[in-house]
């Protein structure tokens, strides 16, 4: 019997392992991409449509929520089971705030990227983009759910 060369080797062990993922029916990728929770699908699937209301309004004059944009809205802040734990009407019926520079929790900063005055928005944003680790938080590892009006957007 003859011995394989290093190169049948490699080729032999490429061989197997491409074998074994289709067979595994991708199960190999998953353990390199982490998995998503609803939460998680759910305000990334907002995310994706917040850019494409960007995309379709930047032929208008309709100023888009970026980066460093000063952006006024109204909200209801929800828990699951739709337990009110705060809302703008609480707090002079409007909050501005400058959009990605963590002056809100990281849900609010990504969830409103694209966003444009006029917009009525739903985050539902999981643990970790909320309070999720902030010890004694009343709503540590909550998901939280926003209803966001955008009011306004200045650039």
């Amino acid at each position: 019997m003859r011995r394989l060369t290093r190169n049948e080797w490699v080729a032999v062990s490429v061989a197997i392992v491409v074998v074994a993922y289709f067979l595994l029916g991708g199960l190999i990728g998953s353990f390199f991409k982490p998995d998503m929770t609803p939460s998680q699908a759910t305000m990334e699937e907002t995310n994706q449509q917040n850019q494409q209301n960007a995309a379709d309004a930047s032929s208008s004059a309709t100023e888009v929520a970026r980066q460093g944009s000063q952006v006024t809205v109204s909200y209801v802040g929800k828990l699951q089971n739709g337990q009110v734990f705060d809302q703008s009407a609480d707090h002079g019926g409007s909050f501005t705030f400058t959009l990605g520079v963590g002056q809100v929790i990281a849900g609010w900063d990504k969830g409103l990227m694209g966003a444009k005055k006029g917009d009525h928005l739903t985050l539902t944003i999981p643990p970790a983009e909320a309070y999720g680790a902030v010890q004694g938080h009343p709503l540590q590892n909550e998901t939280l759910i926003f209803d966001i009006d955008v009011l306004d957007v200045k650039n």
